[in-house]
Parts: C-alpha cells; structure tokens; sequence
C-alpha cells in the first residue's frame, strides 16, 4: 500500500512539473515562429491597421538571424507578411520603419526586445506605456521591476489554457484585466510593480494611476 501510495506521488509530480513546462516561454531561435505574450500587462501581442497592440487577435512573428559581422545577434522580425521597424522616437510598426534590426536579450526569465537606432547611437527596448495604453520604446534596459518591457516568446500551438498561468524562472503571472498599478515615471515607463515608493528620488511620478509629487 505504501509503495503504491510513493508511486503514485511521483507519478503526480512528473505530471505537474510537465504542465509548468508547458506554460513557460521557449527560447527563440532564427527561422522560428512565436507568439508574444507580455509579461507585466499579460497579454499577448497583436495588429490593429499595422500598429503593434496588446490585446485583440494575437499575431505571428518570425525571426531571422541578420548575417553580418556588422550586427552580430541581431534579427529581422516579420508578422503577416511584414518587417517589424521603428522610427526614431517613434511607436514601433509592423509595417516597417527606418530601424529594423532588432536585438533579442534574457532578462528575469523572460527577454527584451530592442531596435537598433544607428541615429541615436541607442537600444530602443519595446514595452507597454500602461498610461498611455500602448507599445512605446525607451532607452532603458528592462530589469526586475521594469515587468512591461519584459517579453515571453510562445509556441503558437500552446493551449489557451496552458497560457492562463505563464511562469518565468523567477515571476508567475496570470492573465487579468490590464489595470494601472505600480510605480511610473512622468513619461509612463513602469519602474516598479507596486506602490511602493520608498528609496525613489525626489519628483513626479505616477503611484496608482494618480500623479504623485515625492519630496523628502
């Protein structure tokens, strides 16, 4: 009896850890196809008149390694037929812009996706502007708390099921209603997930979707 019950505890976790598996991101290769699905506002990429949004029917990207020694690690990033670009300050296109040569970077479980701006001499990393509700691009590399610029790339044949409780090696995160919480600056780039503001600098920011002004 016992050594049925010890079976059929190991059984049970070789099936849990299967299905975890299941959920996370897969690592992105050239030549693959993936959907994107966004870590902080957690939902998955899609098109609307050829502007990238969250929400709505989810695209397809591809990805192709660029064969230069002049880009070395960057891609092409294609969906319905179209290269992905960038203008310089611009919101990023899937129908194509000025930069369209595209890094792809781990951050925290999950990866940065930045355009190469040879104008600015900078990384342009995509992230959702959860104030202004919509894709924008900023210089700063995505870390712990930066969870909007923080992407997962998933097999299109995954379950809808599988996606509800994405995991990441060290966030899990479930798909809600995308809503205002956390920390942002003025210009609507998230800096931390919750509402915490000790140990930020003195100005404005948004805490909670209400502008808040910190002075020590």
């Amino acid at each position: 009896m016992n050594k049925l019950l010890i079976t059929a505890l190991a059984l049970l976790g070789t099936c849990t850890t299967a299905v975890a598996e299941d959920n996370k991101g897969v690592e992105p290769t050239s030549g693959g196809t993936y959907n994107l699905y966004n870590v902080g506002a957690k939902q998955f990429l899609g098109t609307e008149n050829g502007r990238l949004v969250l929400g709505g029917e989810k695209v397809k990207v591809t990805l192709k390694l660029i064969e230069s020694t002049t880009t070395p690690g960057f891609y092409r990033i294609s969906s319905d037929n179209s290269m992905w670009g960038a203008e310089l300050w611009g919101t990023p296109s899937a129908d194509g812009g000025t930069f369209n040569e595209w890094r792809i970077e781990p951050v925290e479980g999950a990866y940065a996706i930045s355009s190469r701006n040879t104008e600015a001499s900078a990384s342009m990393y995509l992230y959702q502007n959860t104030i202004y509700n919509r894709l924008s691009a900023t210089t700063q590399m995505p870390g712990k708390e930066f969870e909007t610029a923080q992407w997962l790339f998933v097999d299109p044949s995954t379950p809808e099921t599988a996606i509800e409780s994405v995991e990441t090696n060290d966030v899990q995160t479930e798909q809600t209603t995308n809503t205002t919480t956390g920390v942002h600056n003025i210009g609507g780039q998230q800096l931390r997930s919750t509402d915490n503001t000790e140990g930020l600098q003195d100005g404005i920011y948004i805490v909670g979707g209400k502008k808040t002004l910190l002075k020590k």
